[in-house]
């Protein structure tokens, strides 16, 4: 494969991997912060408002500020560590104590009721985390209380978690897969504990995606999918009348590989074949390839020859505020040509551009990751022509 796009399952969904080279994915295309060296693995990173790049590394925490080119090493015997916009970045140590790395009022506190700090995962990209101590419990943790801890989960292991942010409203939700249990916290959430579809295992999941106070999708091993929540917009791939809290299969016709959740409630799954599929919200023709004006209720192959999908769902400010662009769709097709997906937002509601051009080259992101991205004939071409104009 010419390019390759790919998520750790242990770091925030905000950290994507160009060709094995680590990027902190901001609001926009051209929002990215490259964090290292091809091969390097991230555990963390946050960006601040002022333009300040934190990262954790192995077992290092790494900061960069908007003077200069290069990470500078702060601290290491570092497990893991979370940003707050209110109270800068707290660091986890070992020996089961909090660090808050602020300049004016340095902390440092012990966490109660834990046996040290074994891991930490982001669930969330900032604020709260989930903490496991060395004897393997997990516990749910938030910046607001750092001594204290805020509930257990159930298992010894984190397996899989998805975070999304209400672009609209603020709130973030997150889904979090044990291995013996899966959970939902977020703003207005009605459920929070849940058990998976029949006959399915925390072994069995291979990815999850949340749409926040909306949804949550799930892809098997076997290349099924299943979802939960509301389906005003038949986003989970019928018309039929569902409850909230319980789980239906969504009917692809062959096994799906990869599945992208956007801004708005839908799904995007691409097959094992390269097909690409899409249903949900569709309301005037919000995705023109579909070439339909309202919501789409069942499995529609909306392209072929997809390799794999990017999904960026700007969202987030670096302070947490509510973002305003619309979800951003990259994909790479089985040429390896990075290609964007266009919906109505992109064009600022102008539908004619939008149907004659459903896919784009995204001229902003070849440029930006120049030093990372293989350029074939097709993207040099486009480039090219973008900057002689």
């Amino acid at each position: 494969m010419l390019n390759e796009i790919k998520y750790s399952d242990h770091s925030p969904n905000n950290i994507v991997y160009i060709n094995g080279v680590p990027y902190l994915v901001g609001n926009s295309m051209t929002d990215l912060e490259r964090l290292g060296n091809k091969g390097e693995i991230i555990k963390y990173a946050a960006k601040t408002i002022d333009g300040d790049i934190h990262k954790i590394a192995g077992d290092k925490y790494y900061v960069k500020d908007v003077l200069h080119d290069e990470f500078r090493l702060e601290e290491d015997n570092v497990v893991g560590g979370v940003f707050s916009r209110d109270r800068e970045m707290f660091l986890f140590k070992p020996d089961g104590t909090v660090e808050l790395k602020n300049a004016d009022y340095p902390e440092t506190l012990k966490i109660k009721g834990i046996n040290g700090i074994k891991n930490v995962y982001n669930v969330f990209p900032f604020a709260n985390c989930v903490i496991q101590d060395k004897d393997g419990d997990l516990f749910y943790w938030t910046w607001s209380f750092p001594s204290e801890l805020e509930s257990t989960l159930k298992g010894k292991e984190i397996k899989k978690f998805a975070f999304h942010m209400d672009p609209v409203k603020g709130g973030g939700t997150t889904a979090i897969l044990t291995d013996e249990l899966l959970y939902h916290i977020g703003y207005h959430i009605k459920f929070s504990r849940l058990g998976l579809p029949d006959g399915l295992s925390p072994d069995d999941i291979k990815d999850i995606q949340v749409v926040s106070t909306s949804n949550i999708f799930l892809l098997t091993n076997d290349g099924k999918v299943y979802s939960m929540g509301k389906n005003g917009y038949n986003q989970r791939g019928t018309t039929k009348k569902l409850k909230v809290d319980s789980w239906n299969e969504i009917r692809y016709p062959e096994k799906i590989k990869q599945i992208a959740a956007g801004n708005v409630p839908g799904l995007f799954a691409l097959s094992e074949n390269g097909n690409l599929y899409y249903h949900g919200y569709n309301e005037n023709s919000y995705y023109p390839m579909t070439n339909r004006k309202s919501n789409i209720s069942k499995p529609m192959k909306v392209m072929e020859g997809v390799a794999s999908l990017w999904m960026i769902r700007p969202s987030v400010s670096h302070q947490g505020v509510p973002g305003r662009e619309s979800d951003i769709l990259l994909f790479l097709d089985e040429e390896g040509t990075l290609k964007r997906l266009a919906n109505l937002h992109l064009w600022d509601g102008d539908k004619e551009m939008g149907m004659h051009h459903p896919t784009m080259a995204p001229i902003s992101l070849y440029k930006k990751l120049s030093t990372s991205l293989v350029m074939n004939k097709e993207m040099l071409s486009q480039l090219i022509g973008y900057e002689c104009v």
